[in-house]
């Protein structure tokens, strides 16, 4: 049995046990504490920004009690917004109170999908009104299910909860943010000396090999690109960050960044930045920075977690893999986007 089909099994096994909520088409009263389940990624968590802000702009007293499951509570933590975030990866005291001392005024699942760990926690965790997004196998387990086409950007989905609660927003609202004051004194300092809007930003690493691009054609591209260059990434590409930075004249050895606090505060400072599909396309939106995104030939994604808000230029290699993308298409898109940069 596949994984999506074991998953579709489990979430009707669960719809059969749990009890059917009665539809809830519109939030009664003002809430005042409410537990969002955030997905697991750390793009995700900056996704998830604008709802936190907007809450909280709408409801200053309300509090927000964010749940995740995967390992960016670093960032959740970090966010102004959040009063309280619990770290459910393994069952412990706080999976214990949040299910059995906890309740809530609204809970609120972000999966787009069936998931049988988010639908699990949805039926287990105490809440009045519990809200989803709409899809066949979310019926009967939510008081109200947002209904909002699954191309549509996380941000948007996200965000529709405002709506339910009868918050107007405006699309700049929901631009997500990050808090860039946890960054390391280190790369304070350095990017206080950098001149903003003169710097190319290359992001070497993707977390998995389908999306990263070779070397070989960084180095191609640097050599190509007349503009200087910072590079970012990740602890197993450090050496080839190192040996760019000593070949290419125009890169400009920068501190390592241990944290998305840390490439934040540099990326502030770009015109803009050269990445595979990663959390650092929505760190650039979080700034404004123009974007070239690399990404493979999966067009289910390519809506959904492209850079919001910001100007921004993809491209979709014609494999499963970034390595086929050409270096002169990513060249036309850096020229594309400094003729933009330069015309206001």
């Amino acid at each position: 049995m596949r994984k999506d089909q074991r998953r579709r099994l489990l979430a009707t096994i669960l719809r059969a046990i749990t009890p059917t909520k009665s539809s809830q088409p519109v939030f009664q009263g003002t809430p005042e504490r409410v537990v969002i389940l955030a997905q697991e990624k750390l793009g995700d968590a900056i996704l998830l920004t604008p709802l936190f802000k907007n809450l909280k702009t709408h409801f200053p007293n309300l509090c927000i009690c964010v749940a995740t499951f995967g390992k960016n509570d670093a960032i959740l933590r970090q966010d102004p917004n959040v009063d309280k975030v619990l770290v459910l990866r393994h069952f412990g005291r706080e999976t214990y109170n949040l299910m059995f001392r906890e309740s809530f005024d609204l809970l609120f699942n972000t999966k787009d999908h069936p998931s049988w760990t988010y639908l699990l926690y949805s039926s287990l965790i105490r809440a009045k009104i519990k809200v989803g997004i709409d899809h066949e196998f979310h019926k009967g387990l939510y008081h109200h299910l947002l209904g909002i086409d699954f191309q549509k950007h996380i941000v948007e989905k996200n965000c529709a909860l405002l709506a339910y609660l009868g918050c107007k927003v405006s699309a700049e609202d929901c631009r997500p943010t990050l808090n860039i004051s946890s960054a390391s004194k280190q790369i304070k300092d350095f990017a206080q000396m950098l001149e903003r809007g003169k710097l190319i930003g290359i992001n070497l690493s993707a977390g998995e090999a389908s999306r990263e691009w070779p070397f070989e054609k960084y180095e191609r591209l640097i050599g190509l690109v007349q503009s200087p260059v910072i590079v970012f990434s990740m602890p197993e590409r450090l050496g080839e960050k190192k040996r760019l930075e000593q070949t290419f004249e125009q890169v400009k050895p920068s501190p390592v960044t241990k944290s998305l606090f840390d490439v934040g505060a540099l990326l502030k400072q770009l015109t803009l930045l050269i990445t595979p599909d990663t959390s650092l396309v929505h760190v650039a939106s979080c700034f404004n920075i123009p974007v070239v995104g690399l990404y493979r030939a999966d067009a289910v994604h390519l809506s959904r977690f492209s850079p919001y808000l910001t100007n921004h230029v993809q491209l979709i290699s014609p494999s499963s893999t970034i390595r086929d993308i050409e270096v002169e298409s990513v060249l036309n898109a850096v020229k594309k986007l400094h003729q933009d940069y330069e015309s206001g």
